[in-house]
């Protein structure tokens, strides 16, 4: 997961999320971290390995700044939403 700091101000920390909602509708939320501090057009990566036991489509969705701790003029960039499929004969 790559976040950048698109605004023209450094950030202070701020925590980030990612959520795997699975076919059976079960979410699971897990930590990716806390970031100390992005410079205006800085990035950092956070990486995650997933494991999923349960074939179907999956949501993921990437939560930058996800307990709300930076002031912004706009937050709707703050997340990111994407659909991984799971063959069930892999």
């Amino acid at each position: 997961v790559t976040i950048t700091n698109t605004g023209l101000s450094a950030t202070t920390q701020f925590d980030n999320t990612i959520s795997v909602t699975a076919p059976s509708t079960t979410t699971t939320d897990t930590s990716l971290g806390v970031v100390a501090s992005l410079a205006p057009g800085e990035s950092i990566v956070l990486n995650i390995s997933l494991t999923f036991t349960e074939s179907g489509s999956h949501t993921i969705a990437v939560h930058a700044d996800s307990a709300s701790q930076i002031t912004e003029t706009s937050e709707v960039n703050n997340t990111a939403i994407t659909t991984v499929t799971v063959d069930p004969n892999p």
